[in-house]
């Protein structure tokens, strides 16, 4: 802990007097929600070839039951929540633009592919041109804390592949064990 900055260091001892935890508790927490905020905005570079890994940061606190885990890591994601829920109230507009545009493009391609008149290719054409041109917009989703390993493929890709999944309860390792497969590990 003592080669946190200064800023750093301070919210740290805050958050572990506001949670009458020891500041042990909070160093895991804190560097994993600063890991999960640089997703993709930097890479480490080896000196010595092209070689290069994302800053990405694997952690687990261990600790009795009890000892506010739990707490400890709802505090340092709460700026996070914060963060993404004005993102997406800016947002909003675009985003139900996006979806209303996808859906009636999508809508009368199926009309036009279905046609009783015959299929108008240009028409079909113009209309899928369209749809790939759009651009995605959907909400920011920063972290998730539960989902079968299908959902989390569909987040990982419509978050730019940039996700956290961070959560003090452990809900990865049920995941992991088969919780959505009927018991059989996805590992």
């Amino acid at each position: 802990s003592n080669c946190l900055p200064d800023a750093l260091w301070d919210y740290m001892q805050a958050v572990a007097e506001y949670l009458q935890v020891c500041p042990e508790m909070c160093i895991l927490p804190l560097l994993s929600v600063l890991s999960m905020c640089v997703q993709g905005k930097a890479v480490i570079k080896h000196p010595h070839n092209e070689h290069t890994e994302p800053l990405n940061l694997y952690t687990i606190t261990i600790a009795e039951p009890s000892m506010r885990k739990s707490p400890t890591l709802s505090e340092f994601i709460k700026p996070v929540e914060l963060f993404e829920n004005r993102y997406n109230e800016i947002h909003a507009v675009e985003i139900n633009d996006y979806r209303a545009r996808k859906k009636v493009l999508e809508s009368r391609e199926k009309r036009l592919l279905s046609s009783p008149k015959g299929i108008n290719e240009e028409e079909v054409k113009k209309v899928q041109s369209e749809l790939a041109a759009l651009q995605p917009k959907t909400k920011l989703c920063m972290n998730i804390t539960d989902a079968t390993p299908e959902a989390l493929t569909q987040m990982l890709h419509t978050q730019s592949e940039r996700l956290g999944l961070l959560d003090g309860e452990g809900g990865v390792f049920d995941t992991i064990s088969g919780i959505y497969t009927d018991r059989k590990s996805v590992v």
